[in-house]
C-alpha cells in the first residue's frame, strides 16, 4: 500500500511541476509581447545610452527592447553637456528619439558651488547683491589708504588643472564689474606647467556695469597643455591727487562672473 500511495504523490508531483513550467512559458510570452523598441540617434554620434539611470553599454545610433510604459532616456558623451529625456511607450511601438548633444566648455566657473576650487588673498567673498547669472558672483570688497605705491594687488589662484590638449583654438571669457572709489584693474594670467610660470592673457579695467571681457588662447593650445591653470589678479589705483591731497580710506567693490573657457 505505500508504494501505491508513492507512486500516486510522484505522478501529483509531475504533473503540478508540468502545469508550472508552462504557466512560466505562457509568461514569458506575454513579457515579449509587452515591449517597445527605442530607436536612438545623436549629433554627434557615439553618446553612451542609459535608460533609467542603468547604463546599456550601447552607443547611438542604437535600437534598445524595453518594457512598454515610462522611460528616462540618457545620453552622455566627454565634452558635451548631460542629454535627458522622459519617453511614454505603448507594446509594439517603435519610437524614434533624435538629440542634439550640446558643447560643454573646456572649463566653467559660475561660482554656484562656492569658492572651494580656488585659493584666495583676503577680502574675497561669495556675493549675492550684485551678479552677472545665477546666484552667485565672486567678490572683492575692502577699504585701503592710497600709498606711494598707487595701488595694492589681491589674488585668486585656481586650485585644479584642466587640458588644452585636445583643441585647435580656444576662447577666454568673463564677466566683471566695478564701482570701487577709483579705478581697477583686473589681469587674467595662464599656466601651462601647472602654475610654475604665468603669461598674461587679458586685461580689463571694468565699469559699474557688468562687461563681458575676451581673450584668445589659440596660442596657449596643443599636445603640451594639459596642466592650466588661471590667475586673477587685481589692482586698485591711486591717483597721485589721492595720495598726496586725499589720503582718506577708499573702498574697492569688484565683482567677476561666468568665466568660460570655450573653443570658440
Amino acid at each position: 500500500m505505500k508504494n501505491v500511495f508513492f507512486y500516486i504523490n510522484l505522478f501529483v508531483g509531475i504533473v503540478l511541476l508540468t502545469l508550472g513550467c508552462e504557466k512560466g512559458d505562457s509568461s514569458t510570452e506575454v513579457t515579449e509581447q509587452q515591449k517597445a523598441t527605442l530607436n536612438i540617434t545623436s549629433i554627434p554620434s557615439g553618446a553612451v545610452i542609459w535608460i533609467d539611470s542603468a547604463i546599456t553599454n550601447q552607443q547611438t545610433p542604437a535600437s534598445i527592447l524595453v518594457a512598454a510604459g515610462n522611460h528616462l532616456v540618457q545620453l552622455k558623451l566627454s565634452g558635451y553637456y548631460y542629454w535627458a529625456q522622459q519617453v511614454a511607450t505603448v507594446p509594439g511601438q517603435s519610437l524614434t528619439i533624435n538629440a542634439t548633444l550640446q558643447e560643454a566648455p573646456i572649463f566653467e566657473e559660475s561660482w554656484e558651488t562656492g569658492l572651494s576650487r580656488w585659493s584666495f588673498s583676503d577680502k574675497w567673498s561669495l556675493r549675492t547683491d550684485s551678479v552677472y547669472e545665477g546666484a552667485f558672483a565672486a567678490g572683492y570688497n575692502g577699504y585701503d589708504y592710497p600709498s606711494h605705491d598707487q595701488y595694492w594687488v589681491a589674488q585668486a589662484w585656481l586650485k585644479e588643472e584642466f587640458s588644452l590638449a585636445s583643441v585647435s583654438t580656444a576662447w577666454l571669457r568673463f564677466w566683471a564689474s566695478n564701482t570701487s572709489t577709483n579705478d581697477l584693474l583686473v589681469q587674467i594670467y595662464i599656466s601651462l606647467d601647472g602654475g610654475s610660470s604665468w603669461d598674461i592673457i587679458r586685461g580689463a579695467t571694468p565699469r559699474k556695469t557688468w562687461q563681458r571681457f575676451d581673450a584668445n588662447l589659440s596660442s596657449f593650445v596643443g599636445p603640451g597643455s594639459t596642466h592650466v591653470k588661471l590667475l586673477i589678479i587685481l589692482y586698485y589705483q591711486y591717483s597721485i591727487l589721492d595720495i598726496y591731497y586725499n589720503p582718506k580710506k577708499q573702498y574697492a567693490n569688484f565683482r567677476i562672473d561666468a568665466i568660460t573657457i570655450t573653443k570658440q
